[in-house]
């Protein structure tokens, strides 16, 4: 055999080159899966900040022993939605490593420590509503309205019984869960006056098919919280891209007002149902609020909402209270007329320092020209 006939036999006997095709392609995969994996955690690190990022763990499953009934703001209720967590008392320290923003007390209220039984000489109001109430910007516990009304009456009035002001508001509460809470879990505080203190979150139940409906259902959803399952909890623990896909899929309490709130039909036009709007929930919902407190031998106080440049829905809230503090014999403060540049946040309803200042103010006035105050002492 000829050399050059060896040598074409050995070319043949060789094994055929490996093709790089899989490991180009392999390498491919692992470089787009990287790339997105990288977008992912600089886009998740960018959306949530450190404290964000530890409730979604909680939520997630990935807060160890911490769970969202433990460390989120708000725990879902049968019917009242959502409520505030009293949990976050004993676990947001523990867990966050910082002070809660606001104290939310064992009674699931904003504010200091109180208990439901009421002390001798004392005389009890509580204050409901939504954030307006709650105080939703102020961090210093002193400084929301229902604070610096029990303050102010206590230095009017030194020789009456002590002043006790409860602040039950709860963000994105309307006057439908003013209502309920009044009558689940207010009444058992034994108040002798309640103050109403609502009006613009009816207005966005009034942007809905029917304003809302009679029980608010084209407005509110239910709310509730599934943890991932154990497979889920692997991909999440390491991947930032799969927990950003998690926090934008699932219901997360980061603003539990867009948690709650129904989507609006698809071509259904919100400004033309709020021109329309009537507001006959809304005044329904503030009749039976007064109802049940004159009922149960509580004073019902009809503060009508301050605000600076709004939608006229917002004034005809306020008419509506008005009407039936006169219907019905209601006590009103008429704080509307009082409203004040300086006074609101950007938003032109949420009180800033001195404009719950000055809303602590012009109650503590009116309930003391009208003799209110004196019915219980």
């Amino acid at each position: 055999m000829s050399k050059k006939s060896r040598e074409a036999a050995a070319l043949q006997n060789q094994p055929p080159a490996v093709k790089p095709r899989k490991a180009f392609y392999v390498a491919m995969i692992l470089m787009v899966l990287g790339i997105i994996e990288l977008v992912g955690r600089i886009d998740y690190h960018f959306k949530y900040s450190p404290q964000e990022n530890l409730l979604l763990e909680a939520f997630m499953g990935l807060g160890g022993t911490y769970n969202p009934n433990m460390v989120s703001n708000y725990s879902p209720h049968p019917y009242l939605v959502y409520t505030l967590n009293p949990n976050t008392k004993w676990n947001y320290e523990d867990y966050y490593g910082v002070k809660p923003k606001q104290l939310i007390n064992s009674l699931g209220y904003r504010g200091k420590e109180t208990t439901v039984e009421k002390a001798a000489h004392v005389f009890r109001i509580v204050c409901l509503g939504g954030s307006t109430t709650f105080g939703l910007g102020e961090a210093d516990e002193t400084q929301t309205y229902p604070e610096l009304l029990e303050k102010r009456l206590n230095e009017l009035y030194p020789n009456g019984p002590h002043f006790e002001v409860i602040n039950a508001g709860t963000p994105g509460w309307s006057s439908a869960e003013s209502l309920i809470n009044l009558q689940f879990r207010v009444l058992e505080l034994s108040p002798d006056m309640v103050i109403l203190y609502d009006g613009v979150n009816d207005t966005f139940a009034m942007r809905r098919p029917e304003e809302g409906k009679s029980d608010y259902t084209n407005f509110r959803k239910s709310l509730s919280y599934q943890m991932p399952y154990d497979w889920e909890k692997v991909f999440l623990r390491y991947s930032y891209f799969c927990r950003l896909a998690y926090a934008m899929t699932h219901e997360i309490a980061f603003d539990i007002n867009s948690l709650a709130v129904k989507p609006t039909p698809s071509g259904f036009n919100e400004r033309e149902a709020l021109n329309r709007a009537t507001g006959k929930y809304f005044k329904r919902n503030v009749e039976s609020f007064v109802a049940i407190a004159k009922a149960h031998h509580v004073t019902p106080v009809l503060v009508t909402m301050g605000h600076g440049p709004w939608h006229p829905s917002l004034g005809l809230t306020c008419k509506i209270m008005r009407e039936v503090a006169h219907a019905q014999g209601a006590v009103l403060v008429d704080f509307e007329p009082y409203s004040r540049p300086g006074w609101f946040d950007i938003d032109n309803v949420h009180l800033l320092r001195p404009g719950n200042a000055a809303l602590a103010e012009v109650i503590a006035r009116t309930l003391g020209a009208n003799g209110a105050l004196s019915r219980h002492r």
